[in-house]
């Protein structure tokens, strides 16, 4: 059974419903990253999608996830209840797994791939992911420490993951350089892929496992506006959870797409994702959706007094 990791579902009620906004921005080094998100309708429900994709080894399976995420998930989302939507997005990757394994010609690239769909009505967020592409729930409330939204599938930190490599007879090992000394994060051999699973990656076969891990989150009963920050390793690399929080508290002003351009401009200028010798010239795709929930009027001026930042 695929990975699933499920909260309670909440009632619907007569609370006023949210407002949501989003933005998104990106830096183009290899043109592997995709992303995309917007607003649709399940069942006569409003709902917020968004998906980030990071390519590997090619554009191809990440093109593919973009291309047909949505439409897969919403022909298999019959309505929008929580464990439907996880059972949709279930199918969907898998799906895509499959087509990506069957493109002519064949490829052997593969892709991160998070999807975050976000209900204002029943005030539930609920992730799918394989990779490293994850999201974090920040609190609009200053202090409040960053929300997980996914789980680890770095086969260099997911002791889990190892262990179900290992059971399968797969091979664990650090890559190496021109010299044969090891170095880097620990990879799945062959194929040398550093996530235990992808969509895609045909290369290491039956090691990868594309199923997602799934949750349904309601949302913060503390306070009223949060932002869900989406974006690949490119910004998680760089900067620490509470660098991102602060970035969101302190953008009141800002639209969701600054606040995003403003994330991914400040892992730029992190010098341990990107060349020792320039810091503006990145060394992987950088991408961020940002999801906006709330009115922010509320706390924009204690925001504006603080914030460093400009949109």
């Amino acid at each position: 059974m695929p990975a699933e990791d499920s909260r309670a579902t909440a009632p619907l009620d007569v609370q006023e419903v949210p407002r949501v906004t989003f933005g998104q921005h990106e830096l183009v080094c290899k043109g592997e990253d995709r992303m995309d998100a917007r607003q649709v309708v399940i069942a006569g429900e409003a709902v917020y999608l968004a998906l980030i994709a990071d390519g590997h080894g090619g554009e191809e399976a990440a093109d593919l996830c973009k291309k047909c995420l949505f439409d897969y998930f919403l022909d298999a989302a019959e309505s929008a209840d929580a464990q439907i939507l996880r059972r949709a997005a279930r199918s969907s990757f898998e799906r895509l797994h499959e087509d990506v394994l069957a493109l002519s010609p064949p490829t052997t690239s593969g892709s991160t791939l998070t999807l975050c769909v976000l209900n204002p009505t029943r005030r539930e967020i609920t992730c799918a992911h394989v990779g490293d592409s994850v999201a974090i729930l920040v609190p609009a409330v200053n202090k409040a420490l960053p929300m997980e939204l996914c789980e680890d599938h770095r086969i260099d930190s997911s002791e889990h993951e190892r262990t179900r490599l290992k059971t399968m007879g797969g091979h664990i090992a650090h890559a190496k350089d021109s010299r044969g000394q090891p170095g880097g994060p620990l990879r799945l051999w062959p194929g040398g892929v550093a996530q235990a699973r992808t969509i895609g990656d045909s290369d290491i076969g039956e090691y990868n496992d594309p199923r997602p891990h799934t949750a349904t989150f309601p949302f913060p009963t503390f306070c009223d506006c949060f932002d869900i920050v989406v974006a690949s390793d490119g910004v998680w690399d760089a900067l620490l959870r509470s660098r991102v929080a602060t970035i969101c508290r302190k953008t009141g002003d800002c639209t969701a797409g600054a606040t995003a351009r403003l994330i991914v401009n400040a892992s730029l200028q992190q010098r341990h994702a990107y060349d020792n010798q320039d810091m503006q010239v990145p060394k992987d795709d950088t991408s961020c959706i940002v999801l906006r929930v709330g009115d922010f009027d509320m706390v924009r001026s204690v925001r504006r007094k603080s914030s460093c930042f400009g949109c």
